[in-house]
C-alpha cells in the first residue's frame, strides 16, 4: 500500500494501477481502498472510482469516503442524497473546507457556485472540478506536488497558462514525458507576426509560450543549419533568463533529428551534451566522433573534442575508446576556455576523477596530487552533479 501510495505521489498512475491489481488479497485495507480510489479519479475513470467507494463506505466512516460517497450520489443523478451528506460533513468536519461544499453545489446545478481556491488538492478534488467543468484556481499547483502537477497539465478545465506552467513543473520533477509535453507546446497559439519573429518574440517575453515557441520553430525548420541555430539561440536565453533545464529536456527530440555534419561543429558540443544527458548515448556519440575525426585539422573540433572526452569516455560501455594519456589535461584546458574556472567547475573536476576512476581508467597519483594542490578542500564537502 505504502508503494502504491509514493508511485501516486510521484504522477507514476499506471504503475500504481500495475501494482494494485497484483497485490494480494491479504493487503486489503482502508489505506489500500484509499489509494486505489485515488488512482481511479487520477485515470479519470469516475465509474470505476464511484463502484469502490460504494463498496467501501460500509465498512469505512471517516471524512474522505463521506465526501467521496456524496460525489458519487451527485453524479449518478442523487442531489437529494449528495446534499444530505454534505449537509451532515458540514456540521461535524470544519476541516473539509468550502471547496468540496461549493462543488457539490455546482454538480447539483447551482451555477453561481465558484470555487476561488484550491490549496494542496487531492485526486477526489480534481475530479469533482473536472466533472463539475469549474476553471482551477491558480493557486491548485501552489503546492508543487507531482500528481497534482500532472493532474492539472492534462486538465481541460484549467487554463492554457495554467497549464503549460503545471505542465513545464511536472516535466522538471519527472512527472510529465517529453511527448506529453510537447503535445502541449503544440496547442499554443501564436499570431503571424510571432512565427515570423520567433526570436524576437521569445526574448520580450521568456516564459513557457517562448519556449514552444522555439521548440515548435527549430522543430518546423527544413534545414539542420536552421534547426541548431534556433536551439542554440533558446539555449542561450534559457541560461540568461531561466528555465534551462526545462528548455534542454524539450529539445532532445529535435537535437537527435539533426545529423551531425563538418559544418556543425559549433553546435556540437552543446548537442552531445544535450543527448548524453537525455541518455541517447549513440546520438551522443555521433558527435563526439564527429569532432574526434576532425581535430587534427580544425581547431574548433579539437576543442569539442577535449571539451565532450570525459562524458565520451564515461558513457564508453564498450570500451571502444582508447584512454588519451592527455585526456584530463585537454579537458580542463578546454573547460577554462569556456569559462568553467569557478568553485563549481572545480568540484566538477573532482566528480570527472573520480568516477573515471571508479570505473577503472588509469588515473594515477601525480594526476590526482596536481588536482587536489589546486582546489580547495571544502570543495570536496559538496560537490555538484
Amino acid at each position: 500500500t505504502l508503494r502504491v501510495e509514493r508511485l501516486l505521489a510521484l504522477a507514476e498512475v499506471e504503475l500504481a494501477a500495475k501494482l494494485l491489481r497484483l497485490a494480494p488479497a491479504e493487503t486489503a485495507g482502508e489505506a489500500h481502498a484509499r489509494v486505489e480510489v485515488d488512482s481511479l479519479f487520477y485515470r479519470n475513470d469516475n465509474s470505476g472510482a464511484c463502484t469502490k467507494v460504494r463498496s467501501s463506505v460500509r465498512q469505512y466512516r471517516g471524512a474522505f469516503w463521506q465526501q467521496a460517497i456524496a460525489f458519487c450520489l451527485a453524479l449518478g443523478g442523487d442531489h437529494a442524497r449528495s446534499f444530505m451528506v454534505a449537509d451532515i460533513l458540514r456540521e461535524r468536519e470544519a476541516r473539509i473546507g468550502s471547496a468540496f461544499f461549493t462543488l457539490i453545489d455546482a454538480l447539483g446545478g447551482d451555477e453561481r457556485a465558484m470555487v476561488d481556491s484550491l490549496q494542496d488538492p487531492g485526486a477526489l478534488k480534481l475530479a469533482m472540478m473536472r466533472a463539475a467543468n469549474r476553471r482551477l484556481p491558480d493557486d491548485t499547483i501552489a503546492s508543487g506536488r507531482p500528481d497534482v502537477l500532472r493532474a492539472v497539465s492534462l486538465s481541460p478545465n484549467a487554463d492554457l497558462a495554467l497549464r503549460l506552467d503545471a505542465a513545464e513543473r511536472a516535466f522538471a520533477v519527472g512527472a510529465l514525458s517529453i511527448t506529453e509535453l510537447t503535445e502541449l507546446y503544440g496547442v499554443v497559439e501564436f499570431s503571424p507576426e510571432q512565427l515570423t519573429n520567433p526570436l524576437t518574440t521569445a526574448e520580450s517575453g521568456w516564459g513557457p509560450r517562448a519556449r514552444a515557441l522555439l521548440l515548435r520553430t527549430a522543430s518546423g525548420a527544413d534545414q539542420g543549419t536552421v534547426r541548431a541555430e534556433i536551439l542554440r539561440r533558446a539555449w542561450d536565453l534559457s541560461r540568461e533568463k531561466g528555465g534551462h533545464a526545462i528548455m534542454l529536456g524539450a529539445s532532445v527530440k529535435v537535437v537527435a533529428a539533426i545529423e551531425p555534419a563538418a559544418e556543425l561543429i559549433w553546435f556540437a558540443a552543446d548537442a552531445a551534451r544535450t543527448l548524453f544527458r537525455a541518455g541517447k548515448t549513440a546520438e551522443a556519440m555521433a558527435w563526439y566522433r564527429l569532432a574526434e575525426s576532425n581535430s587534427q585539422s580544425n581547431e574548433e573540433a579539437r576543442w569539442v573534442a577535449d571539451a565532450l572526452w570525459p562524458l565520451a569516455q564515461i558513457a564508453d560501455d564498450k570500451d571502444e575508446l582508447t584512454w588519451r594519456s592527455d585526456g584530463l589535461a585537454a579537458w580542463q584546458a578546454a573547460t577554462k576556455r569556456s569559462g568553467g574556472n569557478s568553485v563549481p567547475a572545480r568540484r566538477r573536476t573532482l566528480m570527472v576523477y573520480s568516477v573515471l576512476q571508479a570505473l577503472g581508467e588509469p588515473i594515477g597519483p601525480n594526476e590526482w596530487t596536481d588536482l587536489l594542490s589546486s582546489t580547495p578542500t571544502t570543495a570536496t564537502a559538496d560537490i555538484d552533479p
